[in-house]
């Protein structure tokens, strides 16, 4: 792809994005950054395994949000986001009503994630200098996923799309006009992410 062309839309792109702010009293877009502790709860798994290791690893993301013509003192707003992720676990892994001795697998299950969401957050009471916030969100991912091989298998793998969901509620410290920090708790592609992030709006 030729070069000039890339810089050229992301300049064109850029141009388009800061336009909209110009002229408006209150910043309409905020770019962030977050990180989370990530996990699947063992009251989820038990209902899928008799036998099973705990399940966790970590998501880093980044948002571009918009917040129309209210900025940051709005109720309402939507977050485009991409998050890359990693879960494991290592151990004994056998599903409901196998036989442990011929079923049951030993070793690492471990799934890379990279997805793409459209969340959209409504904060309570946002005139708050710190204030609740939720959301629900949507999207697709693309798993890159494999569970330890059993007796007679080789390792089972799944690499391709799925569905994403992004469900936050958390809390947001808005510390000035331009600058908020926050955290949540978000239901993430079936597991439980606990972190928080930072985001400058324009």
């Amino acid at each position: 792809m030729n070069k000039q062309l890339v810089w050229t839309g992301v300049l064109v792109l850029g141009l388009l994005v800061s336009g909209t702010a110009m002229g408006q009293e209150a910043p309409q877009w905020a770019f962030g950054v977050r990180a989370a502790a990530w996990n699947i709860p063992g009251t989820l798994l038990d209902q899928f395994l008799d036998e099973h290791p705990s399940v966790k690893g970590e998501t880093y993301g980044m948002e571009f949000r918009y917040y129309g013509a209210d900025g940051p003192s709005g109720v309402f707003s939507v977050s485009y986001g991409f998050d890359v992720g990693r879960i494991d676990g290592t151990g004994f892994w056998l599903l409901k009503d196998d036989d442990p001795d011929e079923d049951g697998r030993r070793g690492k299950a471990q799934a890379d994630v990279y997805a793409l969401t459209a969340t959209f957050l409504w904060d309570i009471m946002p005139e708050w200098v710190v204030h609740p916030y939720l959301g629900l969100g949507i999207g697709v991912a693309y798993v890159d996923g494999e569970i330890p091989p059993g007796e007679e298998d080789d390792d089972d793998s799944y690499k391709g799309p799925a569905p994403a969901v992004n469900i936050p509620l958390g809390l947001r410290a808005q510390l000035t006009e331009n600058l908020s920090l926050n955290v949540d708790a978000r239901l993430f592609m079936g597991g439980l992410a606990l972190g928080g992030g930072v985001a400058y709006a324009w």
